[in-house]
């Protein structure tokens, strides 16, 4: 129990918010703005546009994992998967960092969300 409520509910609120992240960002790809504004990015790294679908694809599967109420080794996928990601636009555009719309930023506390989940299901909060 952590601040009164039960440790399954918690997990289920930050489970759900963390694959709602997952999923929302893996059906992006079907805005047509979505994958143009994409080009931006894909070009310069000389990207085919299929790795967004690609993306989309492993995006929503994680999701759908997520939701599901897995940890273990899915959530290191997405602690990897984000630290990579972030690491890398990063490394090409540090102005990412300070977006005013946190394009980067927004991965600290969705780490934190993840970590936590998995937290919870181990039940390294549990009181005995």
């Amino acid at each position: 129990m952590i601040w009164g409520v039960p440790s399954q509910e918690n997990r289920r609120w930050l489970a759900g918010s963390a694959g709602t992240v997952w999923l929302l960002s893996g059906l992006l790809v079907l805005h047509p703005q979505y994958r143009e504004l994409s080009h931006v990015w894909l070009d310069p790294l000389l990207l085919p546009e299929w790795i967004l679908w690609v993306n989309a694809a492993v995006s929503i599967g994680i999701g759908g994992l997520v939701f599901m109420g897995r940890t273990g080794a899915i959530t290191w996928i997405q602690v990897a998967i984000l630290g990579v990601y972030s690491l890398i636009w990063a490394a090409l555009d540090p102005w990412l960092l300070v977006h005013p719309f946190g394009s980067l930023s927004k991965n600290i506390p969705f780490l934190a969300v993840i970590v936590a989940n998995h937290r919870l299901a181990i039940g390294a909060w549990d009181r005995s």
